[in-house]
């Protein structure tokens, strides 16, 4: 069966006009710029969610497509409300994340054998509460001085061991604030060991 617009191509394989997008690179990349600059990240993602979902179930089986898209949203999301900003347009940036995402899926997992600690294994699990609250004690003296912001970061980096992103993140700043909280911090904290 012929499709009449185009003569000789069969119906099931000429271009379905009515897919065929009516908004140019261009007119997408500033639309996509006003909402960035505007903050509405809702309505930016709305443009490329059914994107992201449609190359996920492209590339991948059933149950794991939606799983790798919905991690594509939840990365570019997360930085977009970090403040990144990109060199590139929006569309390109979920394009990249995409494929990165998908690549990852297919990566083989990376698994390490840890030597357990032999705290671990011990019958009395109250047996070395005595020194964790020593060491408690040691980390809010040693904090003691530092500014609220400063105290959260050192915490979060010393204690729970985050990295700068995953404190920007908790506390919602951006990672340029956390690297200078953190930076005052340290200097502060050599200062007060040395004397």
């Amino acid at each position: 069966m012929e499709d009449e617009a185009t003569p000789g191509i069969p119906r099931n394989i000429a271009p379905d006009v009515s897919r065929t997008p009516t908004v140019t690179h261009d007119e997408r990349d500033a639309e996509d710029a006003k909402l960035l600059a505007s903050g509405d990240l809702q309505t930016l993602w709305e443009h490329y969610l059914g994107v992201v979902f449609d190359r996920c179930r492209a590339k991948l089986p059933a149950h794991d497509a939606d799983d790798v898209a919905s991690n594509v949203a939840l990365r570019i999301l997360e930085e977009l409300g970090r403040g990144r900003v990109y060199r590139f347009p929006f569309r390109v940036i979920v394009h990249m994340v995409t494929t990165w995402k998908i690549k990852e899926h297919f990566e083989p997992k990376k698994w390490t054998s840890v030597e357990l600690d032999e705290r671990l294994a011990s019958d009395d699990p109250f047996r070395d509460l005595e020194n964790d609250l020593d060491f408690a004690t040691d980390v809010d003296l040693l904090l003691k001085g530092l500014a609220p912001r400063e105290r959260e970061v050192a915490i979060l980096r010393i204690v729970h061991d985050l990295s700068p992103g995953e404190i920007a993140s908790r506390l919602r700043i951006t990672r340029n604030n956390v690297d200078q909280a953190w930076n005052r911090a340290k200097r502060k904290l050599v200062e007060r060991i040395a004397t």
